[in-house]
C-alpha cells in the first residue's frame, strides 16, 4: 500500500514538473530575447553620444551600486521613495528634454516602472530606456564614482 502511494506520488511529481517545464521551454524556443514594452523606445549608449548635456539620466539601481559608479549627472531614483528624485528632476527638466532611465541590464522591471511613473508625472512621451542598461554602458565615458543621491531633508 505505501509502496503504491509512493509510486503514484512520484509519478504525479514527474508529471507536474514536466508540465511546468513546457512554458519555460516554449519561452526559450520562441521568445528568448527580452523585448522592450511597446510604450518605450530604447536609446543605446552610442545614440546618446554628443547629447549628454541635453539628456536627463535616471538610475534605478540599488543605492550602493549607484554610489560605486553611474552615468555622469544621473539622478538616483528609489522606487520606494520617489519624491526626492522627482523634485530634483523637476528642477532640471523642461518640455522637450529627454529622460533616459536605466537599471542593471535589459528588461529591468524597476526601469520600466520608473519610466511609466515619469511619463505620468511629467506628461511626456520623452522617456526612454537605456538599451542594455548599465551593463551596456561604456566604462570609458561619462562615468562618475562620487555619490549624487538626493536625501529627504
Amino acid at each position: 500500500m505505501i509502496r503504491r502511494l509512493i509510486k503514484v506520488t512520484a509519478q504525479q511529481v514527474i508529471i507536474l514538473l514536466g508540465l511546468a517545464g513546457i512554458p519555460a521551454l516554449l519561452t526559450v524556443v520562441f521568445d528568448w530575447e527580452w523585448k522592450t514594452p511597446a510604450e518605450f523606445v530604447e536609446l543605446s549608449a552610442a545614440q546618446s553620444e554628443g547629447q549628454m548635456e541635453g539628456l536627463l539620466w535616471v538610475d534605478v539601481r540599488d543605492p550602493d551600486r549607484f554610489e560605486q559608479a553611474h552615468v555622469r549627472g544621473a539622478i538616483a531614483f528609489q522606487e520606494e521613495t520617489p519624491g526626492p528624485a522627482l523634485d530634483h528632476l523637476r528642477e532640471r527638466w523642461m518640455p522637450g528634454r529627454r529622460i533616459i532611465v536605466y537599471g542593471e541590464g535589459s528588461g529591468s522591471e524597476r526601469a520600466i516602472r520608473a519610466g511609466r511613473l515619469l511619463k505620468r508625472e511629467f506628461h511626456t512621451q520623452n522617456v526612454f530606456l537605456l538599451k542594455g542598461g548599465w551593463a551596456a554602458w561604456p566604462r570609458d565615458r561619462s562615468v562618475e564614482s562620487m555619490p549624487q543621491t538626493i536625501s529627504p531633508q
